[in-house]
């Protein structure tokens, strides 16, 4: 028998960075996290802990866009160590979780 999983994430609010966005559903590829759509939407990881879970929950959003210019990941930068951060589920759970570290990480980086 198959373990109960949690909901699966739908959207997430982080209010003092401006985020307020949907949120696909998409894969780890060859090791590789497949990019969101388009500049507006976060893709969470189904292969990584859901919201509420043990574990690491990985989502993924855009900081530009080509053709567009800043995207939803755009002020990530000013959070702040206790910033807010909200999802919500596919059951309208709402789970709000709190910034406690943070580390930058810019495109592809060769080994």
């Amino acid at each position: 028998e198959a373990p109960h999983r949690a909901a699966r994430p739908i959207a997430i609010r982080i209010p003092a960075a401006g985020v307020n966005a949907l949120v696909e559903t998409k894969g780890i590829v060859d090791g590789e996290l497949v990019a969101p759509s388009g500049p507006w939407v976060i893709a969470w990881y189904e292969q990584t802990a859901r919201p509420g879970e043990t574990g690491n929950v990985v989502m993924s959003g855009h900081v530009d866009y080509w053709d567009v210019g800043p995207a939803v990941f755009a002020s990530l930068g000013r959070l702040e160590i206790g910033a807010e951060i909200d999802v919500i589920d596919t059951q309208g759970t709402e789970l709000r979780q709190m910034q406690r570290h943070q580390r930058r990480w810019c495109g592809r980086q060769s080994g």
